[in-house]
């Protein structure tokens, strides 16, 4: 049995299982809610909005406040730079947590 034929067989198994993922197109109506192409109503358990501030107009207007300026400088911020709004922000959080200053990574496995 080749790789192709062993990869296909235990999909196969898994689907005749019921334990086959999928993943779930859903339009959102909040962090916690959603509906799929048939209209059924999901109630999400399971996502890191613990808030529910990623659907607050606040968030939402000043997210597309921040996209004016680009998306990203395309390269890392030591040979591309990085926009005065991401210099703001570090200035912000610094003040707000008491610090001399702050640096934002985009992931935590880069800090």
């Amino acid at each position: 049995m080749n790789l192709y034929e062993f990869v296909n067989s235990r999909l196969a198994q898994r689907q005749a299982q019921g334990r086959f993922r999928r993943i779930r197109d859903l339009h959102m109506i909040s962090s916690t809610c959603g509906y799929d192409r048939q209209s059924r109503r999901y109630l999400l358990f399971n996502t890191n909005d613990y808030l529910g501030l990623s659907h607050h107009p606040l968030v939402q207007a000043a997210a597309r406040r921040a996209v004016t300026d680009g998306c990203g400088a395309g390269g890392s911020r030591l040979l591309a730079g990085a926009p005065f709004i991401l210099r703001e922000l570090e200035e912000e959080l610094a003040d707000f947590k008491g610090t001399e200053a702050a640096l934002l990574f985009s992931t935590g496995y880069m800090a």
